[in-house]
């Protein structure tokens, strides 16, 4: 995505109807009340493994910007809870925030919701959830997978006690946390599906993926190859879903390609904001990122 020419974004905008909102953040804007710092922990994760930062911080804050300016304060103050040991109480904290702050449930125990995921209350599970979770990416063996989550585990501090703790966590729980976030997002979007024959999904369609679960993702991709004719590739697919315009007065799997589009832009918005290429504000007219601009 580096190197896109504002023009391409906007030109992307009016081909599907899915335009940035105003500054005032009523609508779809990717720059409206996007703190600093988590930009920073983004940078860094991304400069550890080498991935793209746009597309972190896509994700990021596609699923949780409402929650990004939630960071100062649990760097500052730390999370209350109630716990019968520290270990648990670090357990529990994690696992809040990943669901507060992230909306990261793979890596926690939780139940499902009527419409989300609802974390599960009993702080025991959350340890054995949160390793099993990293020893299903590829990145990680059994004994890299301990390493990993001893290591997250180790950027909360607990204080207090018995029964009432603070736990606090670092920079460095953010930034390790992000890490994870990617090769999550990054392992998801290597399963293969007939329709694609030997493509992967594209970083913006794998969002789809993510963001529907790749159950019902697998039903889309069947439908649209039907409309094709069973006859569909991966460059027909990935046209239609994100480069034609969602109707939703028709079965036409609207809601999810609108999610996908507009996490799409953000990327291409997150690009010129990390290569420099352009001041955010002029990414699009009505943008808004006088908290970067403004941060000299």
């Amino acid at each position: 995505m580096h190197g896109e020419d504002p023009a391409e974004l906007r030109a992307w905008q009016e081909q599907t109807g899915v335009v940035f909102g105003p500054k005032d953040g009523s609508g779809n804007n990717p720059y409206y009340g996007l703190p600093l710092e988590p930009l920073m922990f983004v940078y860094e994760a991304s400069q550890r493994i080498g991935a793209p930062p746009e597309v972190i911080l896509a994700l990021w804050a596609k699923e949780a910007a409402c929650s990004m300016g939630e960071i100062e304060g649990t760097l500052r103050d730390g999370v209350a809870v109630t716990a019968s040991t520290p270990e648990l109480a670090k357990a529990a904290v994690r696992s809040f925030l990943y669901f507060r702050l992230f909306r990261l449930d793979h890596f926690t125990a939780y139940l499902p919701g009527d419409k989300d995921n609802v974390l599960d209350s009993d702080a025991s599970k959350q340890e054995p959830a949160f390793l099993r979770a990293i020893e299903g990416l590829p990145q990680y063996d059994s004994e890299g997978a301990k390493v990993m989550a001893d290591t997250v585990n180790q950027e909360l501090t607990v204080t207090g006690g018995p029964g009432d703790y603070t736990v606090t966590p670092s920079e460095e729980f953010y930034i390790k946390t992000l890490i994870l976030y990617y090769q999550h997002f990054s392992d998801i979007g290597s399963n293969s599906f007939p329709q694609m024959g030997d493509t992967e999904p594209s970083t913006t369609l794998n969002y789809m993926q993510w963001n529907m679960g790749t159950g019902r993702f697998g039903e889309f991709l069947s439908d649209i190859n039907g409309r094709f004719g069973n006859t569909s590739n991966a460059a027909d697919i990935e046209n239609w879903a994100l480069h034609t315009q969602p109707d939703f007065t028709k079965p036409d799997w609207a809601q999810p390609r609108v999610n996908a589009i507009k996490f799409g832009q953000y990327v291409q918005a997150y690009a010129l904001l990390f290569d420099g290429i352009c001041a955010p504000s002029d990414v699009i007219e009505t943008g808004s990122a006088n908290v970067l601009i403004d941060s000299d």
